[in-house]
C-alpha cells in the first residue's frame, strides 16, 4: 500500500492553526495527530470544534480520549508512558504508540494499529536531539516486522523517501513541516506539505518530438499520476507518432553531467530508463548511477527498436546483458523483445529462473500478444514468486503505452506501493489513457480541473438494475435528461467485461449532463474509465484501501444498516453513506434488517448526537410516496432504482420525486 505520511501538532497554540490543519486535509492530509500538552478537554474540544465535521474522522488524540466517540475521531495515541499502565484496547477502532526500540515494536499488544519508532534522523525541533538507529540495522528489523511503523524525528523533505526505502510504512511529520518557529505561516506550511507529498522520479530517455513516448512523455505521466519527473536526454530523434526516421545519440559523458546535475540536489529512488544507445552505454549509466544514487531502483523499458522496425542497438551481447541485470531492480519486455533478450526461451521456468540468478524483476507484457483477444495479461517474475496482472483489452491503438506503463509503475512505486501493487495500477492507468480518445497520441480529452464531491443540493441518487424494457444505457440516458446529478451504476452479476463496456458508455453520458458517475464495487473499473467515485457495500473493498487505489480526488460511498456502521465509515474517510435497506427491494440479493422510517430516524439522531456530518441517501425499496417521510426524518437524500426503472413514464416519475423532496424545504 502507499506509505503513510501524518502530521502532529505543534504542543503550542498559535494563530490560524486550525485554519491550516483544514487547508491540509483540503490538500490530502489522511491523518492529524492532535497533541497538545498543556491542554484541556474544553480546549481539545474548541480545537476539534473548528475542524470541519468531515475531516474529523482523521484525527487521533493524544489526551482526553473521552472525545473519540464524542466527535468520531479516528482514534487515540499512547506515549510510552501511558501504554504501560493502558488496558482499554478493546474500546478504541484504532489506537498508535510512541516506541523508541525494536524491541518495544515486538512486545506491542495485538490490538495495537501502528507505531511510531524514534528518533530516526536528527531532530529539526529540538536541538541536540540526535538520531538513534543505525540504517543498516533499520534496514534489517524493520523487513522482520509486520505492524505498520512509521518513522519519527527529523523527517523532512530532504530524507522523508529515505525513510521509505529503510523500510517503514510510513513517516510522522512534525518539524519538517511547521518549520522551526513556533508561529508558522499557513502559507509556508502549504507549500512544505506539497513539496513533501510529491515525490520524484528519474527520466533517462530520448526526446520525441510528438511527445508520445520518450522524456516528454514521461514527465506528462508522472505529472497525471501525482509524481515530478525529472529528465535526462539521451538522444534526439527524428519521429512522429507514426513514423521513425533517425536518432542522434548524446555522449555518455553529456549524460553523466545531466545525471550529477539532477543528483545533486534531488533524492531521486526510482529510475526509468528508454532508449540509449548500445549496450555498453546502458551499463555505464546503471554504473554511475549506483556510484551516485546507490539506493536508487532501476526500472529499464527494454526499447530494442522503434515500431516501424528502427533497430536501437545490438542486443546479442550476452555478457553486457548478464552485467546489466545485475544492476536494475525491474526490466519491462514484451514478448518479441524477450525473446530476443533471452535466446527466444521466455518459458516461465527460465524466466523465473534470470529472475532468481540476477535478482532482477522481470515484467513480461502482453499487450503486443495476440493469444488473448479481449485481455492483456502481464506477467511479473519476482524471484519464486510469478505473478499475473489481467487488463481489458481496448481496440484502440497508442504511441508509447510501453514507455507509459514503465513510468507509470516507476510512479507509484515513488509513491510508496509495493512493486506487485504499482504494475497494477500502472496497467489500469494505461489502460483507460488509451480509452479516452481515439488516434495514436494521448491527448487529454477527460481533463477535469474539479474535483467531484457530493454536493447538498443533490438529494437524488439512481441506481440501474438489469431490465427486460430498458438498457442500462438508456437507463442513465433517461436519468440525467431528467435532471439526476448523481447515478450509480450497478450491475450485479456480470463479467468485468461487460460492466466495462457499460460503464465507458455511462461516463460519456453523464460527463454530457454534467452529472457524476460512481461505479458500484468495482474499484477497478472506477479507475479505467475516470467515473467520479465508487461506492462499497459492506462485503467489498474497504475504504482505506479503495483511497489509497483511487487517490483524494474521487467519491468513496459506503453501505450502512447501522450506526456503528456508520460511525466506522466516517472514521476510514467514506464522502457518503448508503443507508438502509429502508424495506424489502427485488433490486439486491443479499438484504441486511429493514430499518423503516424509525431506524433511519435513529440513525439519523445518532449521527447528530456524534457530530457525525455525512450526506445520507436511504435505500432499499423506496418508491415515490416514501420520499417525503423519508427526508423530513432527516436524511439527506434517497437512493433509488427499480420504481424508477418500472414507471411508465421516467421523466415525470422523477419530476415527482423533486417535487416532494422540495415540499420537505418549505
Amino acid at each position: 500500500m502507499p506509505k503513510k505520511i501524518v502530521v502532529i501538532t505543534l504542543p503550542n497554540d498559535f494563530c490560524d492553526e486550525t485554519v491550516i490543519c483544514n487547508l491540509l486535509f483540503d490538500n490530502g492530509l489522511r491523518q492529524l495527530h492532535l497533541r497538545k500538552p498543556n491542554y484541556t478537554a474544553y480546549n481539545y474540544a474548541d480545537f476539534i470544534e473548528r475542524i470541519e465535521p468531515k475531516y474529523r474522522g482523521r484525527i487521533v488524540i493524544h489526551d482526553c480520549f473521552e472525545l473519540v466517540e464524542k466527535y468520531g475521531l479516528r482514534g487515540i495515541h499512547l506515549n510510552s508512558t501511558l501504554y504501560k499502565s493502558f488496558n482499554e484496547f478493546d474500546r478504541y477502532g484504532f489506537i498508535s504508540v510512541s516506541c523508541h526500540s525494536i524491541q518495544e515494536v515486538k512486545q506491542l499488544h495485538p490490538r495495537v494499529s501502528e507505531c511510531f519508532l524514534s528518533p530516526i534522523f536528527d531532530s529539526i525541533s529540538k536541538e541536540g536531539y540526535t538520531k538513534a538507529f543505525d540504517e543498516k540495522y533499520l534496514r534489517e528489523k524493520l523487513s522482520e516486522l509486520h505492524k505498520p511503523i512509521l518513522a519519527l524525528g527529523g523527517v523532512c523533505e530532504d530524507n522523508l523517501y529515505r525513510a521509505f526505502d529503510l523500510g517503514f510504512s510510513g513517516v510522522a511529520l512534525l518539524g519538517g513541516l511547521w518549520g522551526k518557529s513556533d508561529v508558522p505561516q499557513y502559507a509556508d506550511v502549504i507549500r512544505n506539505w506539497r513539496n513533501i507529498n510529491t515525490p520524484r522520479i528519474l527520466s533517462i530517455a530520448g526526446f520525441d518530438p510528438s511527445s508520445g513516448a520518450g522524456v516528454s512523455a514521461d514527465v506528462r505521466t508522472a505529472n497525471d499520476i501525482g509524481v515530478y519527473a525529472l529528465g535526462v536526454n539521451t538522444a534526439n530523434t527524428v519521429q512522429n507518432q507514426y513514423e521513425f526516421y533517425n536518432v542522434q545519440w548524446i555522449d555518455i559523458d553529456l549524460i553523466k553531467r545531466q545525471i550529477d546535475a539532477i543528483a545533486s540536489q534531488n533524492d531521486v529512488y526510482f529510475i526509468k530508463i528508454g532508449i540509449v544507445e548500445s549496450f555498453e552505454v546502458l551499463y555505464e549509466i546503471c554504473c554511475y548511477i549506483n556510484q551516485k544514487i546507490p539506493y536508487a531502483k532501476i526500472c529499464w523499458d527494454t526499447i530494442l527498436s522503434s515500431s516501424s522496425g528502427f533497430v536501437f542497438h545490438d542486443n546479442t551481447k550476452r555478457a553486457l546483458l548478464e552485467a546489466i541485470l545485475n544492476k536494475v531492480y525491474l526490466i519491462t519486455p514484451n514478448y518479441d523483445e524477450a525473446i530476443s533478450l533471452f535466446n527466444k526461451d521466455i518459458s516461465k521456468e527460465h524466466l523465473s529462473y534470470l529472475s532468481k540468478k540476477y535478482e532482477v524483476n522481470i515484467l513480461l507484457k502482453g499487450g503486443h500478444c495476440s493469444e488473448y483477444d479481449t485481455v492483456s495479461t502481464d506477467i511479473l517474475f519476482s524471484g519464486n514468486d510469478i505473478e499475473s496482472f489481467t487488463v481489458l483489452r481496448s481496440d484502440e491503438k497508442k504511441h508509447g503505452t510501453g514507455c507509459m506503463l514503465s513510468t507509470a509503475i516507476a510512479s507509484y512505486m515513488a509513491k510508496g506501493l509495493s512493486i506487485s501493487e504499482a504494475i497494477r495500477f500502472g496497467q489500469i492507468y494505461v489502460a483507460r489513457k488509451i480509452n479516452e480518445n481515439k488516434g495514436l497520441l494521448f491527448f487529454n480529452s477527460e481533463y477535469h480541473t474539479n474535483i467531484p464531491m457530493i454536493t447538498k443540493d443533490i438529494k437524488l441518487m439512481f441506481l440501474t438494475h438489469y431490465s427486460d424494457s430498458i438498457s442500462i444505457a438508456q437507463q442513465v440516458e433517461l436519468a440525467c435528461k431528467a435532471g439526476i446529478k448523481l447515478v450509480q451504476l450497478r450491475m450485479k452479476d456480470t463479467d468485468d467485461k461487460e460492466f466495462f463496456r457499460q460503464a465507458r458508455i455511462a461516463i460519456q453520458i453523464c460527463r454530457r449532463y454534467n452529472t457524476l458517475l460512481i461505479i458500484n464495487d468495482n474499484v477497478d473499473i472506477c479507475m479505467q474509465v475516470g467515473a467520479d467515485g465508487v461506492h462499497l457495500g459492506k462485503e467489498d473493498t474497504t475504504i482505506e484501501r479503495a483511497r489509497e487505489i483511487l487517490g483524494e480526488n474521487k467519491i468513496i460511498g459506503a453501505t450502512c444498516n447501522t450506526f456503528d456502521d456508520v460511525a466506522e465509515a466516517y472514521r476510514n474517510g467514506a464522502d457518503y453513506i448508503g443507508v438502509g435497506p429502508f424495506r424489502h427491494t427485488t433490486t439486491k440479493k443479499k438484504l441486511s434488517p429493514i430499518l423503516g422510517i424509525d431506524g433511519l430516524a435513529n440513525v439519523v439522531k445518532q449521527m447528530k448526537i456524534k457530530n457525525i456530518d455525512l450526506p445520507s441517501y436511504a435505500i432499499g425499496g423506496i418508491e415515490v410516496n416514501h420520499v417525503s417521510q423519508i427526508i423530513a426524518c432527516g436524511i439527506h437524500g434517497v437512493a433509488m432504482s427499480g420504481a424508477i426503472i418500472n414507471s411508465s413514464d421516467i421523466n415525470h416519475y422523477i419530476q415527482t420525486i423533486y417535487k416532494n423532496i422540495e415540499q420537505c424545504k418549505n
